[in-house]
């Protein structure tokens, strides 16, 4: 089985666990259900998940156990946390020790299934950003030679801002914002904006090979 279409969920509610194993089902996951955190972190440990989707109310090991256990913030997938609205406290603890989302409790399983399918593709998303921007772009050859606000407007080229767009996010005119990119090609001998676009791409897609 493909490891990006499986989903572990970790609550003590066999009702609610049957309901979203059926669901995801139908999505294109397959839910394999923890009912004890200890197991659930094992397996974690040996293979990764599309996502996690945790109970905090768990029986033994609480799910702010498991969230220190897995290390939440570091670990490669999502970690979403089932969520009590009366637990106000509960759930900003669980985002310090590095929960991504929260999914309300008292929605149905399919508007569940659907909120965990659009946290993944965040995720995914906010991974593909850290890694362009922490990787991708400062392996490049001539990043170094490149300012701060080069770097910047790099950074908002390569994830396909226009030159307007670009101008309104770093408080700059469309006109500096084509100066600092003709100066950033130079610099990084492109050629042009569309060969400098396809050089992060080639990086990122190796990365994720």
């Amino acid at each position: 089985m493909n490891p990006s279409a499986e989903i572990f969920i970790v609550t003590a509610d066999s009702e609610t666990s049957t309901a979203f194993a059926t669901v995801f089902a139908r999505v294109g996951f397959q839910a394999t259900v923890f009912t004890d955190g200890t197991f659930l972190v094992r397996s974690a440990r040996t293979r990764t998940p599309a996502c996690v989707l945790l109970d905090i109310c768990m029986l033994g090991s609480s799910g702010r156990d498991i969230l220190t256990l897995l290390e939440a913030a570091d670990y490669p997938a999502p970690v979403l946390v089932l969520r009590d609205e009366s637990d106000i406290s509960g759930m900003i603890d669980a985002i310090r020790k590095g929960a991504f989302d929260f999914v309300d409790k008292r929605l149905d399983a399919d508007t569940i299934a659907t909120r965990v399918r659009e946290a993944i593709d965040r995720w995914e998303h906010r991974r593909n950003i850290d890694y362009m921007f922490d990787i991708a772009l400062p392996s490049l050859p001539g990043y170094e030679l490149l300012t701060t606000r080069e770097r910047e407007v790099l950074f908002q080229i390569t994830a396909a801002a226009s030159v307007e767009e670009t101008g309104i996010k770093l408080g700059i005119s469309p006109r500096t914002v084509a100066v600092h990119r003709r100066r950033i090609i130079q610099k990084l001998g492109a050629g042009n904006s569309a060969t400098l676009i396809r050089a992060v791409l080639t990086k990122l897609r190796s990365a994720q090979a």
